[in-house]
């Protein structure tokens, strides 16, 4: 996915940046937006990102999907703390590259892994994660400027509030499009 088209993708449909007021619902707000979240990186992983952020599924099913992706994201942050924590314990300089090599080259592509296929053990499909980050390389780094690229626009665009759904909808889109080349979803 070029730049310019994950800037205008939330603008295909803009209809569907109206879901970040489901943020206002006390508690279960949260979770229909990480729900709603889901359905955008499955949308574009599925190959139907021409057409903009989906339509919302509707409260129930939006909440469950949240709910469970939640749940199934606890294992995923614990693993991640313990790696990071005992690699600093063993040295401070071990834990921040540790830390690094975490943030950027496992926890994107295991995240959206785990949108995908729904199940907890996506998360410790190591060779299937560093297969696609390493397998595309030069890629992987192009979507991770791309991402950050995205942040910068949507944060200048949050000084209008434009930005603030845009960039928590749709901050997976290059990453989820790499994935979708990447994992055999074309």
């Amino acid at each position: 996915m070029k730049f310019g088209e994950g800037i205008k993708y939330s603008w295909i449909r803009p209809k569907g940046l109206t879901n970040i007021f489901w943020i206002l619902v006390p508690i279960l707000g949260l979770f229909i937006l990480i729900g709603y979240i889901v359905d955008v990186v499955n949308s574009i992983v599925s190959g139907q990102k021409e057409q903009g952020l989906p339509v919302f599924r509707g409260f129930g099913e939006t909440l469950s999907e949240g709910f469970m992706y939640f749940i199934r994201a606890i294992p995923l942050i614990f693993a991640v703390m313990a790696v990071a924590g005992i690699s600093a314990m063993i040295n401070d300089s071990l834990g921040a590259i540790v830390n690094l090599l975490l943030t950027f080259f496992y926890i994107p592509i295991a995240t959206i892994n785990l949108m995908v296929k729904k199940k907890v053990s996506a998360i410790f499909e190591f060779k299937n994660i560093f297969g696609m980050v390493f397998q595309n390389f030069v890629g992987y780094i192009s979507t991770l400027i791309k991402t950050m690229g995205f942040f910068l626009v949507t944060g200048v665009l949050s000084l209008v509030f434009v930005g603030i759904p845009m960039q928590l909808l749709a901050t997976n889109v290059y990453i989820a499009d790499f994935y979708r080349e990447n994992s055999g979803n074309k």
